[in-house]
């Protein structure tokens, strides 16, 4: 018998969650589906959750087993989603994420709504959103509330929310020659792309009751994406999904070993975690050692008592206790360097105090003026969105400086989140 509704379940590095997607369909009080488990390549936790539940003839799953380096190349979700669209066989598609669960009567309700309502092509229901922490606790929950008859859904469906005809998909791929748009722009709204393209013949009908939950977590993809830039700023230290720590210095990350991040005294609430696409889209360079100092950091050198600030492979000496007072920094971050090894890093031009004529500002660092915020690299100023700075962690205190420092300055394009 050929199975009513095909669901395709998008799967990346969830193990926590995964299970219970998975479960939630198995719990369906309409048992004639089919799933198909699409997996990106996930870590092993996550595979052996999966493997648990294959033995079910109505699971079929599909691991695209691709490489870190080529995430970046589609939106992997959509990329996922048209692979598993050529192999279905059901009347009715519905979509799941792995950090969603369907309540055990959508399928039933949903199936219900068509058989009434022959004009429907295309049904959406309510959904709860559930924010929590990294143990697990519920931080904060909110209705994502249909909102009648849509003519245009995108950016106000959730994927998770909706079921479709399946013969829809035959007018989308005569125009398109694809399903969802696989473009890597469309990476924070792949679904809305597709709602757009269903859309141009149809319309969402409403099935006003919550009928899947999904849970918010801090690897959660819009949480990830949330407030990126186009580049990522220099010396930031990303996570990995995988755990793994980088330090993003001239545009090319460099794996960072758990000894020299405490040598470097780098702090654990400074690290950054991006989605992995974004991530390994920056090219890798060679580690961070002694031999390869990061920017951005602290140096005292015990033999002469003096401060410096490395900045593009230079020592920048901070001249005295004003400036150090100044620009906000903290003796206690310094990393203590051989007198010996310091003097074979070439000098940069000195830190002094704002107000003198020979001041250039520290890169990385963040200036308030007139209530915006400004980071400095190369000498350059750059105008950066609040979201950015608080997410990249540097608008704890900002230095406060006036219009005619910036004035002095060569500005450079701001920095905004993606949109």
């Amino acid at each position: 018998m050929e199975p009513l509704i095909s669901i395709i379940l998008t799967s990346y590095n969830k193990p926590l969650f995964v299970g219970k997607a998975i479960e939630s369909i198995l719990a369906q009080t309409e048992t004639n589906w089919e799933l198909f488990i699409m997996d990106d390549n996930s870590n092993i936790d996550t595979v052996n959750i999966i493997e648990k539940y294959i033995k079910d003839s109505r699971i079929h799953y599909y691991n695209s087993n691709v490489e870190h380096e080529d995430r970046h190349k589609t939106t992997r979700y959509a990329t996922l989603i048209n692979i598993a669209l050529t192999m279905i066989k059901g009347k009715f598609v519905s979509y799941l994420t792995d950090d969603t669960i369907f309540l055990p009567h959508r399928l039933e309700l949903m199936i219900e709504y068509f058989l009434q309502n022959t004009d429907c092509n295309i049904l959406y229901s309510s959904q709860l959103v559930k924010e929590i922490d990294m143990k697990g606790k519920e931080i904060h929950q909110f209705v994502r509330k249909t909102k009648g008859c849509l003519e245009n859904a995108a950016f106000l469906v959730d994927h998770c929310s909706v079921m479709h005809r399946r013969e829809l998909l035959n007018d989308v791929y005569i125009k398109y020659q694809d399903y969802w748009d696989e473009n890597p722009y469309n990476w924070n709204h792949g679904d809305a792309v597709f709602w757009k393209r269903l859309n141009e013949n149809n319309i969402f009908w409403p099935l006003d009751e919550i009928l899947d939950i999904t849970y918010k977590t801090r690897d959660s993809f819009q949480v990830l994406f949330k407030s990126i830039p186009n580049n990522i700023l220099e010396g930031t230290i990303v996570e990995s999904i995988l755990g793994d720590l980088f330090y993003i210095q001239n545009q090319s990350r460099k794996i960072i070993t758990k000894e020299l991040f405490l040598t470097f005294r780098f702090d654990e609430r400074q690290i950054v975690r991006i989605p992995d696409p974004f991530l390994y889209k920056i090219p890798e360079s060679e580690p961070l050692g002694m031999e390869h100092l990061p920017d951005f950091i602290l140096i005292y050198d015990k033999k002469t008592n003096s401060y410096f600030y490395l900045e593009d492979g230079k020592k920048r000496l901070i001249v005295d206790k004003l400036a150090m007072y100044q620009l906000k920094f903290n003796p206690r971050d310094a990393v203590i360097l051989n007198h010996l090894n310091l003097n074979l890093i070439e000098d940069g031009h000195p830190l002094t105090a704002i107000n003198r004529k020979e001041f250039i500002p520290p890169g990385r660092k963040v200036f308030r003026i007139n209530n915006k915020l400004w980071i400095c690299f190369g000498g350059v100023m750059f105008e950066i969105d609040p979201r950015i700075a608080k997410k990249f962690h540097v608008e704890k205190r900002p230095i406060l400086a006036s219009p005619s420092m910036l004035q002095r300055f060569k500005k450079g394009k701001p920095i905004t989140p993606l949109q």
